[in-house]
This record gives C-alpha cells, sequence and structure tokens, in this order.
C-alpha cells in the first residue's frame, strides 16, 4: 500500500495535539486547584460553630444540609480530595511535556501548581465565601468519592480504624 504524504493533515494534526494537550493540561491545574482548595476549605469548617449559625437562619440550614453529609465522612472525603488532586498534578507534566521542553515543563508545572493549583483556590476556599463554595462544590466531592471509593474508602476504613473516626 502507497502512502499518500499531505503537508496540511500533519500541521493540522499537530495544530489538534496542541490543543488537546493544552486543554488537559488546563484541566489538570483546575481540577487540581479545586480539590486543593476544597480539601482546606471543607476540612476546616467547623460542624458545631455551623450548627449555631444555623439556628433561625434559613440560608445557612439549607447549606447545611448539603455539606454535612460530605464533611462527615472526614477520612473518606480527606482520601478522596487528596487522590484526585495528585492524580491531577502528576498528570500535568506529562501533556506539558508535549507542549514544550523538559526543563520548561517542570518550571511551568510547578508554577502552576503553586499559584494556580495551590496558593489561589486554598484562599479563595477559606475565604468568607467558605460556606457557600463548600455549598455548591459538596454534591461534586461526593461523587468523587463515590467514583472513587473502590479506593478511597478501604483507606479512609482503615484511617477511621487506626486514627479513630473524626469527630467533630
Amino acid at each position: 500500500m502507497i502512502k499518500v504524504a499531505t503537508v496540511g493533515a500533519s500541521a493540522v494534526d499537530e495544530d489538534k495535539n496542541f490543543w488537546i494537550n493544552a486543554g488537559v493540561s488546563l484541566f489538570c491545574v483546575l481540577a487540581g486547584g479545586l480539590m486543593s482548595g476544597l480539601t482546606i476549605g471543607l476540612a476546616s469548617i467547623d460542624r458545631l460553630s455551623l450548627e449555631v449559625d444555623s439556628i433561625g437562619n434559613p440560608d445557612i440550614k439549607s447549606k447545611t444540609e448539603r455539606i454535612f453529609p460530605v464533611i462527615d465522612r472526614h477520612h473518606w472525603m480527606l482520601v478522596t480530595l487528596l487522590l484526585c488532586n495528585a492524580a491531577a498534578m502528576e498528570t500535568l507534566p506529562i501533556f506539558l511535556d508535549k507542549l514544550v521542553t523538559p526543563v520548561e515543563a517542570i518550571a511551568l508545572s510547578v508554577s502552576l501548581v503553586l499559584i494556580f493549583g495551590e496558593i489561589i483556590p486554598q484562599a479563595l476556599c477559606t475565604g468568607p465565601n467558605q460556606l457557600s463554595i463548600a455549598y455548591w462544590c459538596c454534591p461534586i466531592v461526593l461523587g468523587l468519592m463515590y467514583l472513587t471509593g473502590i479506593v478511597s474508602y478501604p483507606i479512609a476504613f482503615l484511617l477511621d480504624k487506626l486514627l479513630g473516626e473524626h469527630k467533630f
């Protein structure tokens, strides 16, 4: 069989691969940032204070009904968020390496993870909008808990047995 070389097709393929790799890299940074911010934001919610604040405040009470089922499974939530964060942050350099040189990929990866994967998300998720962010993101976290449950639940179960369940 004879292959016909087409110059335009290879340029289109390269362009397509560039955008796929750039898109996956962006997704990894954003997903890792979300997981990092939620790890700090959800783990730092004080259940007792929230229960007290919800008395007589229907807005906070409705938010607690969505948040408590997630934060009450503390170790499972923690393992899930850390697992997803690690997966995103470890995948990032693989796709960046296809866009730039290896040295640039490392420098870019470290910079992106530090700024957009750690500092900004953690500042946002522990700031004045902590409760609202937790409210809107808890369904995502709960979905990830079940999605990763085959790995995250046994680890969380072991943590509960070794360290005791996280009580508020």
